[in-house]
């Protein structure tokens, strides 16, 4: 039996069909046919700046695609974003849109924050606010560009400054390394010396281990007993307040009148002292006038002598006496 052998124009129309299921199936994997578009509804955002931003460019919401870019157009000094938004998402008024960017070099987008559903729905053709507007990409790396250039200028100014400040880290760290090579035996010693007083803290808690809880348990009954004790203390001294407070009051008048003479005394006092002072007296004269200190101290010397030869010569009188007392 013959092969039937396929046409050249059998081939070509296998070939072209094969084309176009691909063709299908890529458009409806990576993109969109227009025509095979289900017809959304429409929302105008006037934005200050389109900036990276063109047809068919996506809409988002929640990082969830949810239409796009329809077309873009010039007016009253702004960007007019008119947006296709796909039928089954529901927008309320209140809405935003900002323009977002997928990384720093990523595609730019349509970012529109969710609005608040007890204000209704948006209608075809609503105009939405503009949200936050994002750092544009020029303005940060000519922002960049700026910082760059000034830590350059200033490096530059400070070049020999910074040198020498180098070589004196350098000069420090090599006398810090010095240092340590010099007293290593003596760092060691320190560390075995350390850790040789943990062990011996280590031996001594756990001998006395009992101590330090039989120390702690009484201080925690201390503190049980100054706890109970505590509101009786105070009662005490509340009741010792009381009374003093109920003598005082009792007392009153008296404390008054005790005070006053206190009061009197001390001003009588005052004045005594004011004419001491001032030599009035007897008294006054002997304590201001030297002379008369003078002379009365070798008056008492003198008194103090003839007391004390009146008290030598008391035997020879006692002897004296007896003898005309026998005749």
């Amino acid at each position: 039996m013959a092969k039937r052998v396929l046409s050249l124009e059998a081939k070509v129309g296998l070939f072209v069909l094969a084309s176009i299921i691909l063709f299908i199936w890529l458009s409806l994997q990576f993109g969109e046919i227009k025509w095979l578009r289900k017809k959304g509804y429409t929302v105008i955002a006037h934005l200050g700046s389109a900036t990276g931003l063109e047809r068919e460019s996506p809409i988002k919401m929640a990082g969830v695609r949810i239409g796009r870019i329809e077309d873009l157009k010039l007016k009253n000094g702004k960007a007019e974003i008119i947006m296709s938004i796909d039928p089954g998402v529901t927008l309320y008024k209140g809405s935003n849109a900002s323009v977002k960017s997928e990384s720093l070099l990523g595609q730019k987008f349509i970012e529109i924050s969710d609005g608040k559903p007890d204000l209704g729905k948006l209608e075809n053709g609503a105009i939405i606010g503009q949200g936050e507007v994002a750092a544009d990409i020029d303005q940060l790396v000519s922002k960049l560009t700026n910082v760059a250039e000034s830590l350059d200028e200033v490096v530059s100014q400070n070049r020999d400054n910074l040198n020498e400040i180098l070589v004196n880290v350098k000069d420090v760290t090599g006398e810090l390394n010095k240092i340590l090579v010099k007293n290593e035996t003596s760092f060691t010693n320190a560390v075995k010396n350390i850790d040789q007083l943990s062990a011996r803290l280590n031996v001594m808690l756990s001998r006395n281990e009992g101590s330090i809880d039989k120390t702690i348990a009484n201080f925690e009954k201390f503190s049980g007993t100054i706890n109970e004790k505590t509101p009786e203390v105070i009662d005490k001294f509340a009741k010792i307040g009381k009374d003093l407070d109920a003598v005082i009051q009792e007392n009153k008048d008296n404390l008054q009148k005790t005070i006053s003479e206190i009061k009197e005394s001390s001003k009588s006092i005052n004045s005594i002292a004011t004419k001491i002072d001032k030599g009035e007296g007897t008294l006054g004269k002997l304590v201001n006038d030297k002379t008369l200190y003078d002379d009365a101290k070798k008056s008492l010397k003198q008194l103090g002598d003839s007391a004390e030869q009146a008290s030598e010569l008391s035997p020879i009188t006692s002897f004296i006496s007896s003898l005309f007392f026998l005749f």
